[in-house]
């Protein structure tokens, strides 16, 4: 696999948190709600906060009913969404409301760090996704100096 996929070296200006462990699942298209319903629900039984990265606002949508549907308690945040709507949202969180955010990286980005952030999973990585990009989402774990768990799914 390595002759077929030689390792890549990432560099980024910002350095990567060093209190996150770093995981990536390799999954068929498929299975990723499934696999992201039950990262969800044990985080939820654990009383863990995680954020979810998608693509675009439409998936950050149906991610967001499909959790709630199941039961699990997930906000989102949307660049549809007031000022005050998405204060809401985060103030669930803080709460602990629910356990799960769902949103983008344009709509997270210039917000304050995600509270409470025990786990981020990057649902879906963008063709714009850089080294920055992924610091900036599992920073939202590291700012408080938590030790927490980054998922990445990579689907073909």
């Amino acid at each position: 696999m390595a002759t077929k996929f030689p390792p890549q070296r990432l560099l980024s200006h910002q350095s990567i948190p060093t209190m996150v462990h770093h995981y990536y699942l390799f999954l068929n298209q498929r299975l990723k709600d499934a696999h992201l319903v039950h990262l969800c629900n044990e985080a939820q039984k654990a009383s863990q906060t995680t954020a979810i990265f998608t693509r675009s606002v439409s998936e950050t949508q149906r991610v967001s009913r499909l959790l709630n549907t199941l039961k699990i308690g997930v906000v989102s945040l949307q660049s549809d969404l007031s000022p005050s709507a998405r204060a809401a949202s985060l103030d669930k969180l803080r709460r602990k409301e629910c356990y799960a955010i769902v949103t983008t990286d344009v709509t997270a980005a210039g917000l304050d760090p995600i509270p409470q952030v025990d786990r981020i999973i990057n649902f879906s990585l963008t063709w714009k996704m850089n080294p920055e990009i992924y610091t900036q989402r599992i920073s939202n774990i590291s700012h408080v100096g938590n030790l927490g768990l980054a998922i990445t799914f990579v689907t073909q």
